[in-house]
């Protein structure tokens, strides 16, 4: 790989590689606090190798404010374009709630809304995006523990067009949302 570097980190492995004059930071992990400094550092030589930066995230597991912070920061004094692409719906949620999606992201998906609490007490998240007649493409509850399934952790019921699916993780049941096939479900029901 041309113009490759490598920061260590206990967190997060973050690359910066220089491709057909476009600078790509690579990022894999959990981006928090403590690779803060890093991802800085890694942001600097990128933009030192080209004006154009395309941060990586698809095998970036978590991201809090830190990564927000310095990537918007980034993006304000940028003498090119900044774009980040991969984002998982993990990620991309901090995206969302910090109201910087359309600023910083550059590939498809649905974009969530999380509704307070459903009715069950649980939390719910519903795709902006629609069809025809108005009716959200997704919809996930948050729900207790699931018989067979362990009794002390909350499960995520995915309910599409498809059917109903429950899965171990709301980050497993946002990817499967948008490809059913990247994630196998914990059960599988019936078209709804």
């Amino acid at each position: 790989m041309e113009g490759s570097t490598q920061t260590p980190s206990v967190n997060c492995e973050i690359t910066v590689a220089n491709r057909n004059g476009c600078a790509i930071v690579f990022m894999a992990g959990a981006m928090d606090v403590t690779a803060g400094q890093q991802l800085q550092d890694a942001l600097i030589e990128a933009q030192h190798g080209s004006a154009n930066v395309i941060v990586d995230m698809k095998r970036l597991s978590f991201m809090d404010s830190t990564g927000i912070n310095l990537l918007v920061s980034v993006w304000r004094r940028a003498p090119g374009e900044l774009r980040v692409v991969g984002a998982r719906p993990a990620v991309r949620r901090v995206f969302e709630l910090a109201g910087v999606t359309e600023l910083l992201l550059d590939d498809a998906g649905f974009t969530w809304q999380q509704l307070t609490h459903h009715r069950s007490g649980w939390r719910q998240w519903l795709t902006r995006e629609s069809n025809q007649e108005g009716v959200p493409l997704a919809e996930i509850i948050e729900v207790g523990p699931w018989p067979g399934y362990g009794t002390d952790q909350a499960h995520y019921l995915l309910e599409t067009t498809g059917g109903t699916s429950l899965y171990r993780s709301l980050d497993d049941a946002m990817r499967a949302a948008e490809d059913p096939e990247s994630v196998t479900p914990l059960t599988k029901g019936g078209a709804g």
